[in-house]
């Protein structure tokens, strides 16, 4: 029912929202938009997390964490070896990730909540970002992960759902990719 108009939302999202700090909450609202409707099911819905006063930098705010619900496939699975009973979303509006972005999402990785954390951002990574992402896998002894996932992966994603496939299929790809590169 949605999915023509979730479609038409992934192929314009680099039109209708620039990348950068002034956009980011209207990033993160688009990329809610499209994980609750690629996971329906599997996921609960996907929400916001309420934001803290300015200032206070001690305090931890993970952008969206959706109940995992799903009691087969990707997800099921992740949630047995990665205690992912939430899943966690960080949304990046930013062409490149820096060493922040990714201690930061690892630093949210807790096992009340999940190991595994999925990192959305506006394009493809240089090399490095991979590298320093397999360090902090390494350095977490394989025990907590993140994955990068794209503007152009959440298209990949939307026609795989439009063609009745399972979405989750590609991020099961996604992380079979990051394990073998460690």
């Amino acid at each position: 029912m949605y999915g023509p108009l979730i479609k038409a939302y992934v192929e314009n999202v680099h039109k209708s929202i620039l990348p950068g700090a002034k956009h980011s909450r209207k990033y993160e609202d688009f990329v809610r938009i499209v994980l609750n409707y690629l996971f329906m099911g599997q996921l609960g819905e996907c929400k916001a997390q309420p934001r803290t006063e300015p200032g206070n930098d001690a305090c931890e705010i993970r952008d969206l964490l959706c109940q995992n619900v799903a009691e087969g496939g990707f997800w099921k699975d992740i949630k047995e070896k990665y205690a992912c009973s939430e899943a966690l979303f960080e949304a990046k509006n930013k062409l490149e990730l820096n060493r922040n972005d990714l201690r930061q999402t690892y630093c949210y990785l807790k096992p009340v909540l999940s190991l595994w954390g999925v990192i959305v951002c506006r394009s493809e990574q240089p090399a490095k970002v991979h590298a320093y992402n397999r360090t902090l896998f390494k350095n977490f002894l394989q025990a907590r992960g993140v994955f990068i996932l794209t503007d152009d992966d959440l298209k990949r994603m939307v026609q795989m759902k439009l063609r009745n496939q399972d979405p989750s299929a590609y991020l099961r790809d996604k992380m079979s990719e990051f394990i073998r590169s460690v």
